[in-house]
């Protein structure tokens, strides 16, 4: 936690591997970041992790289902069904822990 501007989002940036570690005009980097006493392979690293970027949006009028399956229908492709999009969504509300609030409470 921190002002605006402190660098928090950079930090973050360059732990998840967003940040090229090749140096460019704009961005100047040094050190070393180890994964269990390890270099990091980056590439690997970017598969098994993620964070969610701090400009995401949330609709306040829409219930945790609603949003989710907005989501599903604009990053699934039209191969997929809307009962498996329903069920994808059903799957990953549970796998979070948010049925209880999935469908009577928006954001």
């Amino acid at each position: 936690m921190g002002p605006t501007g402190c660098g928090k989002s950079s930090l973050l940036n360059i732990l998840a591997s967003r940040v090229p570690t090749t140096q460019s005009n704009a961005t100047s980097m040094t050190g070393t970041i180890l994964l269990n006493g390890s270099t990091r392979n980056d590439d690997f690293f970017r598969r098994i992790s993620a964070y969610v970027l701090q400009d995401d949006r949330m609709y306040a009028h829409m219930t945790v289902h609603e949003t989710l399956l907005l989501s599903a229908h604009f990053y699934l492709p039209n191969s997929v069904t809307d009962e498996e999009k329903e069920a994808l969504v059903t799957q990953v509300i549970a796998e979070l822990g948010l049925t209880k609030v999935s469908i009577g409470i928006a954001f």
